[in-house]
């Protein structure tokens, strides 16, 4: 599954195609965000173990601005919070997050945002 804010071209869209990886966008969430919830709920929970791979450029350029590729039109808090708590509901996980640069104008906001995900994530894990 891919959940994202990118404009994927032509090539990326016949490998999900191909590969059968069901995308989730900015305007899925906003048309229906109970609706996306429970489909990201139904197929983590397919898995034993979930790797979640979060790139931080996801989110829109007021929100996270340290980061290689800041986004205009990304994702905000309201919408990937609430997935990210269904995905911290999955009892075993392995997470990368990429692309904070702490060094960028907003460093401190992109780090405060890259900590609240892996807390929020590992929040029952005890650590």
């Amino acid at each position: 599954m891919y959940i994202g804010n990118l404009n994927i071209v032509e090539e990326e869209k016949e490998f999900l195609s191909f590969y059968k990886i069901q995308i989730i966008n900015k305007s899925d969430i906003s048309r229906d965000a109970a609706l996306i919830k429970n489909v990201l709920r139904d197929f983590v929970m397919r898995f034993d173990h979930l790797h979640i791979s979060f790139d931080i450029d996801v989110f829109d350029k007021s929100v996270v601005k340290a980061t290689g590729t800041p986004s205009k039109h990304g994702l905000l808090e309201e919408d990937i919070f609430p997935l990210l708590e269904v995905l911290s509901e999955h009892k075993e996980i392995s997470i990368d997050l990429v692309e904070v640069n702490p060094k960028k104008e907003g460093g401190k906001q992109t780090v405060e945002i890259a900590r609240e995900i892996i807390c929020l994530l590992t929040k029952g894990l005890g650590l």
